[in-house]
């Protein structure tokens, strides 16, 4: 298997330990490295909070494809915990 995976993001504070983060994504998985092309990149853009405690990160996210193809969800909120990288 092997993967492409972009991410830019920027971040700044809103008040407290809470902090704003706007994203760009692109990437995709291919069975081998032989299959990567970059028209199967797949791109979306986002906005999200951030929440920094003591015992870790707490972060929700909201995600928007930008160029959707037929049976793809348009967006989709994701909650999780700690760094994504």
């Amino acid at each position: 298997a092997a993967s492409v995976v972009v991410n830019q993001e920027i971040r700044f504070p809103i008040w407290w330990r809470l902090r704003g983060v706007g994203f760009y994504d692109v990437g995709n998985v291919f069975e081998d490295p032989s299959d990567i092309r970059f028209s199967d990149l797949r791109h979306s853009v986002g906005a999200g909070l951030r929440v920094e405690l003591p015992f870790g990160l707490i972060r929700l996210d909201w995600a928007r494809v930008i160029d959707p193809r037929e049976g793809d969800r348009l967006s989709r909120f994701i909650f999780s915990l700690g760094h994504a990288f």
